[in-house]
């Protein structure tokens, strides 16, 4: 831009110069016709109506040499005035030359520029050529880290598949082991209702055996009464072993009750371990529903990053379209650009961050795996494309440098035009003080003159006035016409003008109207962030709590029997598998995450450099139109000058035939 304004001065320094040359000219001109007008019209209106020239010799011999001492007067001003214009025509015929050498020097740096024009055209088709092939090999490596990553899909699929196996198998398990328990319960209740039968027959078979004995014991008592005397030793050992039975009897009575305590102990505790089972199993429901939650939440959070996604694009539409409407403002200078290019990257930047913080929210759900191959892909693009974006711009550097030397070589000619304008102005000032004194000069001279003299009609005189006119009328017409489309030129700057400003203000309202949205969005994404933030604090903390109360319900199991200690020891070793398989799921999280986070900050380079080789395409092709429009221009002005050479090469075939006819007036007149 800051080229072409100094073009446009160039050029109207060069039409300025034109134009004060034919300006000052038509002064001249001007100055002579009127002189030549004022003296004869005076003495011809003034004469006519006075004069009654009597027939006498004596009347024509007083007045005759009035009449030659007047022509005499008037062709000494004629010559004076002759030779001080030709003095000035000289003086203004010598710039002209200097313009005419100018203009050649000035065609040297315009075959340069073209030269320059078709190095760059040159360039730029090897530029996109060479564009062409990157993208082909980058296309064709993209596809192979496709394959790679459908491969590696694939594996993570198959690992996906073998966990929820194990997880199933685990689950089998504590179906199983909750059998187990169940039917070892039912087995001690029917052991314990076994015990008790037996003891019962036992004790009942004791005591038909007893009551057996008695009888005996009564029917030989009442056979043998003689014989108690004899038999008391017998009875006091059948007493002492009545009372060793009795002895194992409480013995067995007592033993009884011990294992029927136990039995309800046991009992308890299996109801307690039944309640614990429970619990555990309204634990693992409310974790499965916040589980759900978690994931319901995860799928509004991907609808809003969805969303912010669309407003982003349509935020970069928006630009797109101002980026549009800034190509009406070819006739602003490339420092508002360079701002305007400035502000777009800080908002790109802000975008960037926004993308940031929606890709760390992405990474805390299980589907950021499929959103790993478009990265890498776009990874691979970037990488590829960094390499004709250096070259490009090491090209755009080269016509930087010429364009400063044409800015040079402008303000030389600039100054060069200021300085010639200068003595021009000085010339058509001096030139219309010498009309001005003349006019005055003369005015006195025919008002003393037309009172005694009288001049006679005379046709070469008429012929000598005519052409004059005409010459006078033409460059009147031209000067009308040139002050005609300097005011439309005028009009039309301004209304060029006024656009731009309203351009400028609805660039300006809609950078605030974007900049507004990018920043409610970025409030919206920080308190949602913030709240997932507070969810996961809480599920933390509710983990937390869930190991403790694991903890101690693993501690209360240990006291039971030795079949729930195995059991438990069992689903100990395949909590600590999972565990550990957890582990190394979250240390694989973790990796992907920095993966991730890796490729996040390659892909904000791949669109800030994506972004940079826009702009400098914009530039380029913005560069583009201007050198057309220069090319334009400078035709114009080849044809402008030609048109003038033509116009001078007219006047200087004019000016010597008018002093020709104005040297035959003077010599007619005289005569």
């Amino acid at each position: 831009m800051v080229v072409y304004s100094l073009f446009n001065s160039v050029v109207l320094d060069l039409l300025l110069r034109h134009l004060l040359l034919v300006a000052g000219a038509a002064v001249v001109t001007v100055c002579i016709y009127y002189y030549v007008q004022r003296d004869d019209g005076g003495q011809t209106t003034e004469d006519t109506e006075d004069t009654t020239v009597p027939e006498d010799p004596v009347y024509e011999q007083t007045t005759e040499p009035a009449l030659v001492r007047h022509t005499e007067v008037v062709q000494d001003q004629m010559m004076e005035a002759e030779a001080e214009a030709e003095e000035k025509i000289q003086e203004l015929v010598v710039p002209k030359i200097q313009l005419e050498d100018r203009v050649k020097e000035l065609v040297v740096p315009k075959i340069q520029l073209d030269d320059r024009v078709k190095e760059l055209e040159e360039l730029l088709c090897e530029a996109h050529k060479s564009y062409d092939l990157k993208s082909k090999v980058i296309l064709a490596k993209a596809e192979k880290k496709h394959q790679k990553d459908v491969k590696t899909i694939t594996q993570l699929k198959k690992q996906n598949s073998d966990l929820t196996e194990r997880v199933e198998a685990l689950r089998e398990t504590l179906k199983k082991t909750k059998n187990r328990l169940f039917e070892s319960n039912i087995i001690f209740d029917d052991m314990f209702n076994e015990q008790d039968q037996e003891e019962h027959l036992i004790l009942q078979s004791v005591n038909q055996e007893m009551q057996y004995t008695i009888v005996q014991m009564e029917v030989e008592r009442s056979e043998k009464l003689i014989q108690i005397e004899n038999q008391k030793n017998k009875m006091k050992d059948l007493g002492n072993l009545v009372f060793d039975m009795n002895i194992e009897i409480d013995h067995l009575t007592n033993e009884q009750k011990r294992a029927r305590e136990a039995y309800g102990i046991l009992r308890a505790e299996n109801m307690k371990m039944k309640k614990t089972i429970t619990q555990l199993e309204e634990e693992n429901s409310e974790m499965k529903k916040t589980i759900t939650q978690q994931q319901e939440e995860n799928s509004e959070m991907k609808k809003t990053i969805t969303q912010q996604q669309e407003e982003n694009n349509e935020m970069k539409k928006t630009i797109t379209q101002l980026e549009d409407n800034s190509e009406m403002k070819k006739t602003i200078t490339q420092q508002e650009e360079n701002n305007e290019m400035k502000k777009t990257i800080t908002q790109q930047e802000e975008n960037n961050e926004m993308k940031k913080t929606i890709t760390q929210l992405e990474e805390e759900n299980s589907e950021m795996k499929k959103n790993i191959t478009q990265l890498e892909e776009e990874n691979s693009e970037m990488k590829m494309t960094l390499i004709p974006k250096e070259q490009l711009l090491k090209k755009q550097e080269q016509p930087a440098g010429a364009i400063e030397r044409s800015t040079g070589s402008t303000s030389k000619l600039s100054d060069e035009n200021v300085k010639i304008t200068e003595s021009l102005a000085g010339a058509a000032v001096v030139t219309v003080c010498i009309y001005y004194y003349v006019q005055r000069d003369d005015g006195g001279q025919t008002t003393e003159d037309t009172e005694d003299t009288t001049v006679p009609e005379d046709p070469v005189y008429e012929q000598t006035t005519e052409p004059a006119l005409v010459r006078h009328t033409e460059v009147v017409q031209d000067q009308m016409m040139d002050r005609e489309a300097h005011s439309i030129l005028q009009s039309e700057v301004n209304e060029m003008k006024k656009i731009i400003t309203q351009l400028e203000e609805q660039n300006n309202e809609m950078k605030k109207t974007l900049i507004d949205k990018e920043r409610e969005a970025h409030s919206i994404v920080q308190s949602e962030v913030n709240e997932m933030k507070m969810i996961i604090t809480q599920l933390k903390e509710q983990n937390s709590e869930m190991k403790i109360t694991l903890i101690h319900k693993e501690e209360l199991l240990k006291v039971t029997r030795a079949k729930a200690e195995e059991q438990h020891q069992k689903d100990e070793e395949t909590i600590t598998q999972l565990e550990e398989e957890n582990y190394d799921l979250t240390e694989k999280v973790e990796a992907l995450r920095g993966t991730v986070e890796e490729l996040g900050k390659e892909l904000l380079e791949f669109n800030r450099e994506c972004d940079e080789l826009m702009n400098e395409r914009e530039a380029h092709s913005i560069l583009q139109s201007k050198v057309n429009e220069m090319k334009k221009i400078i035709t114009q002005l080849e044809e402008q000058n030609n048109e003038m050479k033509k116009t001078l090469i007219h006047k200087k075939q004019e000016q010597p035939a008018g002093t020709i006819e104005s040297s035959t007036g003077s010599t007619s007149g005289s005569v």
